[in-house]
């Protein structure tokens, strides 16, 4: 029984661990390359120092000829992408990352009942200790007063 408490306990810790790293995990697209400026990405697709771009929602990916590679945030420009290939740029287009709210949601609220759980569950057994050492009180009173002669009434 005693094995089987820890074993609960121990799912419990690692699902707890388990959502708190997805809460604090970041959402959309990762970051590889480092920030500019769009018109720096404009500029360098002009003189030609761009070779690829990758376009994802709002968000722009480029890799240099001399092999950097940078990040940037893009306006609502829906020439962009006729621009850069003008410039022969290769350019590819990902559709945005949709979240998936329930799934996130979902995710941020198991740690919260994982302790709740937990809490109800040593909640339960505190209980029946203190019932147990209530019993085994009850039955030393009676036969201290069973010692003493008196009567006692058996306890239920």
């Amino acid at each position: 029984m005693r094995r089987l408490g820890y074993g609960v306990l121990a799912v419990c810790g690692a699902l707890l661990l388990l959502g708190l790293f997805n809460l604090f995990q970041p959402s959309g697209p990762p970051q590889t390359g480092k920030p500019a400026a769009y018109t720096d990405l404009l500029n360098a697709a002009e003189e030609h120092r761009m070779r690829s771009a990758t376009i994802q929602g709002r968000s722009l990916h480029a890799t240099m000829t001399d092999g950097q590679s940078f990040d940037a945030y893009l306006p609502d420009d829906p020439t962009l992408a006729g621009r850069l290939a003008s410039q022969g740029v290769t350019v590819r287009i990902k559709p945005e990352e949709a979240d998936d709210l329930l799934l996130k949601y979902a995710l941020s609220w198991v740690p919260i009942l994982l302790l709740t759980t937990v809490w109800v569950l040593y909640l339960r057994r505190i209980a029946a200790a203190v019932r147990a050492v209530n019993a085994t009180l009850v039955r030393q009173v009676e036969a201290l007063e069973r010692q003493a002669g008196r009567s006692v009434e058996p306890s239920p």
